[in-house]
């Protein structure tokens, strides 16, 4: 998830025209990709040292396992928080856990907000200067702000939102039930669903989609037509 926040300050490096758009074009594109990797290095050892499942863990979640899934605790592998044990009260190492993972989530939900609101605000410039030219070039930018908008709701919606409420749902002990199965499925559309907003609004990317799609069906309709079984 911190990838497309790094994604979104590119896009507004690009847009504005900023002088530090260059560092992603030198050998200091390295210590862009550091920020991912660093993220994913953190996560990956919350994961590991403070959400590692455990007996309590285990004696909480066996009945739905069995009851919605038909599945058995031990042969299940999992990774997730139990913060309020009926023994001695709430897990320090699950709290911990959860704590960062939601401050890394909220750090790139607010990376993604700020540099995608600064992103429109540059090309509603770019609209309002071009409407002093061209139909085509107002058109243009109107496309692409619209593509901005929906490029910018698609991974908020289906990644940062679906599991911040997990994550939220776990530290206030609310079960979500078989309703947490969605997580899975929004975060699967997500690489399916993104590049769409630009390629459906930009009408020129439109018009090419549509003509590499339609010919061969064309072709294959003509075929049939002319040597019919």
């Amino acid at each position: 998830m911190a990838f497309f926040a790094v994604q979104f300050i590119y896009r507004y490096f690009v847009v504005s025209g900023s002088i530090y758009l260059k560092t992603f074009n030198d050998w200091r594109l390295v210590l862009w990709m550091t920020v991912p990797l660093t993220g994913g290095v953190i996560w990956g050892f919350l994961t590991y040292f403070c959400l590692y499942p455990d007996e309590n863990i285990d004696n909480a979640i066996k009945t739905f396992l069995l009851e919605n899934f038909d599945w058995k605790v031990e042969d299940v592998s999992y990774v997730g928080s139990y913060l309020y044990r009926m023994n001695y009260g709430i897990d320090l190492r699950n709290l911990i856990g959860m704590t960062a993972m939601l401050t890394i989530m909220m750090l790139s939900i607010l990376t993604i907000i700020i540099f995608a609101t600064k992103c429109f605000l540059e090309i509603k410039n770019y609209v309002k200067t071009a409407q002093k030219f061209s139909k085509k070039l107002n058109s243009l930018q109107n496309q692409l702000f619209y593509a901005l908008v929906t490029q910018t709701l698609i991974p908020i919606i289906l990644m940062h939102l679906p599991v911040t409420i997990l994550l939220i749902s776990t530290v206030l002990s609310i079960d979500l039930g078989q309703t947490s199965v969605l997580v899975s499925v929004t975060i699967a559309l997500f690489p399916a669903l993104d590049p769409f907003p630009v390629v459906l609004i930009v009408k020129h990317y439109r018009f090419a989609m549509m003509s590499a799609v339609s010919t061969p069906v064309v072709k294959f309709i003509q075929r049939r037509l002319d040597n019919p079984v």
